[in-house]
């Protein structure tokens, strides 16, 4: 057998018996070829008997050997793939354990690269969204600075807008965590996951819709902003993780958190069926820059504002401090005004231009 198949071997007799002494004896001759499994499984083994400090070295060794293979082409996608999320992740957990934290960030930076989540806009070259705001400091801080800003989804009101929130609960962590120790390492694991939530489709009906406006702009005091995102910004691996822009999947099935694993689509983007009337699209980030709830990310050279819609409560001064920010940094920029239709339907809204 080659060395992969006997480290495979002894890993599945190892989750039988739970026999370290009998793994690490099965695998004392195995002719070492340099591969990354071997290590890996010692790796697993280690760390199942509470010896991280030695399991680090074991996966250090796992990841160095990994990444020479995908240097030297080694190795397909797919299973380039498969192989980042366990070993990175594994990584990730020991050297928390150890309190290695700049190996830590490390691990998760490059675990990202495997992250199963993927942009739903390959194809676009650029995609349009709004975002309803409430008048504050930090959506006029976001127009100023030329920035979106994403917040932890645990910061949100609402416990049930990301499935993250039940998933990452301690209590359900003890549920299903079969290494007690590891919870705060998976629970932290989290904090680097933020997002912002706008809306996706083509006006006039998702600038007309009452609920958005009465939900998300303060009663219809705030504005609604058009922005014109570019295909580098929405799908972006960054310096430390990724940002990712994600259609929300709205379903009528029951969900559950108590379960061993959770796929990303479910935890981040995913909403019960009552939700639908949002058409919303989210951007997704990762980024182990900072452990802050909010994170703010540059808009691109390729990406800018296209329209700004002024609910029909927003006030004069409030008005002309967006218009004169906006103004400046893109000329082009339409500005609208919302009014009720009084003459037809006070239930509908109509859009109007906005005279500074």
């Amino acid at each position: 057998m080659s060395e992969d198949e006997i480290a495979q071997k002894a890993w599945e007799q190892f989750n039988k018996d739970h026999d370290a002494d009998a793994f690490f004896n099965n695998v004392s001759s195995v002719p070492y070829a340099f591969g990354f499994r071997l290590p890996y499984y010692k790796a697993l083994v280690l760390h199942r008997i509470k010896k991280d400090r030695e399991a680090a070295e074991q996966i250090k060794i796992a990841i160095l050997h990994f990444e020479g293979i995908l240097r030297n082409n080694r190795c397909n996608e797919n299973c380039s793939a498969k192989c980042g999320n366990s070993l990175y992740r594994l990584g990730y957990i020991i050297n928390y354990n150890i309190g290695n934290i700049e190996r830590t960030k490390l691990y998760s930076i490059k675990g990202s690269q495997y992250d199963p989540l993927k942009s739903d806009y390959d194809s676009c070259n650029a995609v349009d969204l709004y975002s309803f705001r409430r008048y504050n400091q930090y959506s006029v801080q976001d127009l100023i600075n030329n920035e979106i800003t994403v917040v932890c989804p645990s910061e949100m009101n609402d416990p049930f807008d990301s499935i993250y929130n039940l998933y990452r609960d301690f209590d359900n962590l003890t549920n299903i965590c079969l290494d007690k120790e590891d919870i705060p390492g998976y629970h932290d694991m989290f904090n680097y996951y933020r997002v912002r939530s706008f809306v996706k489709g083509n006006p006039p009906k998702n600038i007309q819709n009452i609920l958005m406006w009465s939900h998300y702009t303060d009663g219809h005091k705030g504005f609604c902003i058009k922005y014109h995102l570019s295909k580098h910004f929405i799908n972006n691996p960054t310096e430390n993780g990724h940002l990712c822009l994600k259609s929300i999947r709205y379903t009528n099935k029951p969900i559950v958190a108590k379960c061993s694993t959770i796929d990303d689509d479910t935890a981040f983007a995913t909403k019960d069926i009552r939700w639908k009337y949002e058409h919303e699209a989210r951007l997704i980030s990762y980024d182990v820059s900072t452990e802050s709830s909010f994170l703010a990310h540059p808009l691109d050279n390729a990406s800018s504002i296209k329209a700004i819609y002024f609910g029909y409560k927003c006030g004069t001064k409030e008005k002309e401090t967006i218009y004169n920010i906006v103004k400046r940094q893109y000329p082009q920029c339409l500005f609208k005004q919302m009014t009720i239709d009084t003459s037809t339907n006070i239930y509908e809204l109509i859009e109007l231009p906005y005279n500074n």
